[in-house]
């Protein structure tokens, strides 16, 4: 079985479970995937990459009597091979499904490695509604039109429900966004499991309270945004997790009062004391902030460059205008 690393990811097996849960013909696969097929590999790799890699993926912690935990440390402690391991985890999936899928969805299950810790993946392939060409033979040849529901995710659609759980210490990062019941989760009910904050929404509101603490203060909120973005852009590219404690220092290393007032906020909001982002989705994330003026000009920059007065300056009149002045710049381009 071939092994190849892509975004810090070595794959070791795949298994690709069909889960009819409309017509209860379900089909269990009785083999593991040929990752040295080009084909299968590729369409694997392509799919957990990014689905590891998205924003969106929530923190969650089992409960007590989630029976997909048990079935994990059963194969953590290698009481269960991979096969078997696959088989009970896509047969306790399919019992929740049903009330949270309007279709059935292939079960895509995965044992890799991220960072040198040991991870089971489990994703739900959304069957789509697609259409093919056919021909009969009667008496004559006749090209017609046949409905399909057997296609699977192409490379542009997005998993929508699929979880990554740590073998070492059983922490769990999961995406839940397929359920058609608004008032329950498909995937807390699959793993039975807590749910916290996405990191997508553990930017915003680190943003949004960068924002206000700077306003509160008179400081430049696009300045102090800029600083945030590129200290979680720069830690991102080295550390997979950075904490607000270290954040606040860094970019109210010059303030007590601002750093005191940017850590109340954050635990008023609760975000939590470490943050996790996935590298290759956060460094494309904030690689660049946008501003707007109240005149309607609009701006994008490299976030580094707000911190480097050799490519932008800030500065604040005393009738409360602000002028930007970019330097350096040989060449406009328009676009």
């Amino acid at each position: 079985m071939s092994e190849e690393q892509d975004e810090e990811l070595i794959l070791h097996a795949a298994v690709l479970h069909i889960l009819d849960f409309r017509t209860g013909a379900s089909v269990y696969s009785e083999q593991v995937l040929d990752l040295e097929d080009e084909t299968v590999f590729s369409y694997v790799m392509h799919q957990m990459v990014r689905a590891v890699n998205d924003m969106q993926n929530r923190e969650g912690t089992f409960r007590e009597d989630s029976s997909m935990k048990r079935i994990l440390e059963q194969y953590a402690e290698g009481e269960l091979d991979f096969l078997p391991f696959s088989l009970q985890a896509a047969q306790t999936a399919e019992e929740v499904m049903k009330t949270y899928l309007d279709l059935p969805a292939d079960c895509l299950v995965l044992d890799y490695e991220q960072n040198g810790k040991r991870y089971a993946g489990i994703l739900f392939l959304e069957i789509s509604k697609a259409f093919t060409q056919i021909t009969e033979q009667n008496e004559r040849t006749v090209n017609t039109i046949l409905e399909s529901y057997s296609v699977l995710p192409g490379f542009s659609k997005k998993i929508r429900s699929a979880a990554f759980v740590c073998l070492d210490d059983f922490s769990i990062r999961f995406l839940d966004e397929a359920s058609k019941n608004a008032d329950s989760s498909l995937m807390q009910e699959v793993l039975g499991c807590t749910s916290g904050k996405s990191s997508e929404e553990v930017l915003k509101t680190l943003t949004k309270i960068t924002e206000q603490v700077a306003e509160e203060h008179e400081e430049n909120p696009a300045l102090m945004v800029s600083r945030v973005k590129n200290y979680l852009r720069q830690t991102t590219e080295s550390s997979p997790s950075v904490t607000t404690e270290d954040l606040s220092s860094h970019v109210f290393s010059e303030s007590e009062e601002l750093k005191t007032a940017f850590e109340k906020r954050a635990e008023e909001e609760e975000i939590p004391e470490e943050v996790v982002l996935p590298k290759t989705a956060a460094v494309r994330k904030l690689k660049n902030q946008r501003i707007r003026t109240d005149t309607g000009i609009e701006l994008t920059f490299p976030t580094e460059y707000f911190s480097s007065p050799d490519f932008i300056e800030f500065t604040n009149h005393p009738d409360g205008t602000i002028s930007i002045e970019l330097k350096h710049i040989g060449k406009i381009t328009n676009r």
